[in-house]
């Protein structure tokens, strides 16, 4: 958070300060949950090495109800990080920074930061035995599924072409965040390919929207009409990505 603070304030504007207060309010509060999470379960199971088949196999008994609030701590921590509705604001907000950063922060750091370390605890601090047997994300899976609608109708009302994008993301990254919860083999595994899946599709498309910004001086799609003659390489590689 704080290393990729100066890079969502690059530019210095009043827009780029405001969208960092954004950002640090967002992720250092989802900081504060993911800290208390991780203490919480450090005190009933005194690890928190990551373990096959979880962490708190030995110590679930007569603690289910409090590893379960542990849980959804975690994964309301995490959510921040992944952009999972209602927690996804700073999101859009940050995309006043250069293609480069979001390019970072969608791709790369902070979001598949969150999404990984949700299929981490998921499989490795709590196991997927115990997700399934506690009902512990039967009602995350809804704010899952949710949040991959909104984003994806939100998305569609977007002329500017970063905002589309950063939607995208925060819909993409939720159907990681899915399969972590479902916690089945295949979608555990689908959520690992998909983290790298979409940071290849990601980095693509945000370095074709600067190369549309620099080039064209264009930012808003109703004004890319017959921009693909112009330039057909980026095009053809945001259209590959975007497939």
């Amino acid at each position: 958070t704080l290393s990729t603070y100066p890079l969502v304030v690059h530019r210095g504007t009043d827009a780029a300060r405001r969208a960092g207060r954004i950002y640090l309010a967002y992720t250092l509060g989802g900081g504060a949950l993911l800290l208390l999470g991780a203490a919480w379960l450090y005190g009933i199971t005194g690890d928190l090495s990551f373990t096959a088949r979880g962490v708190i196999a030995p110590h679930a008994a007569g603690h289910e109800s409090a590893l379960v609030v542990v849980f959804l701590l975690l994964v309301a921590g995490l959510g921040v990080k992944a952009a999972l509705v209602p927690l996804h604001g700073w999101l859009p907000q940050a995309m006043v920074a250069p293609a480069p950063v979001s390019s970072l922060l969608h791709a790369v750091a902070v979001v598949k930061a969150g999404v990984f370390t949700v299929l981490k605890v998921t499989v490795y601090v709590f196991g997927t035995g115990f997700i399934t047997e506690s009902g512990a994300a039967d009602w995350l899976v809804w704010f899952a599924g949710a949040t991959i609608l909104f984003a994806s109708l939100v998305a569609m009302t977007k002329d500017n072409l970063k905002a589309r994008l950063a939607y995208s993301t925060v819909s993409q990254l939720s159907y990681i965040v899915l399969g972590a919860l479902l916690a089945t083999q295949a979608s555990i595994l689908g959520g690992m390919l998909h983290i790298a899946m979409h940071a290849f599709a990601k980095i693509t498309l945000f370095f074709a929207a600067g190369a549309i910004l620099v080039a064209a001086h264009k930012t808003e799609i109703s004004d890319m009409a017959g921009l693909g003659r112009a330039m057909p390489v980026t095009f053809g590689a945001f259209f590959i990505a975007s497939l």
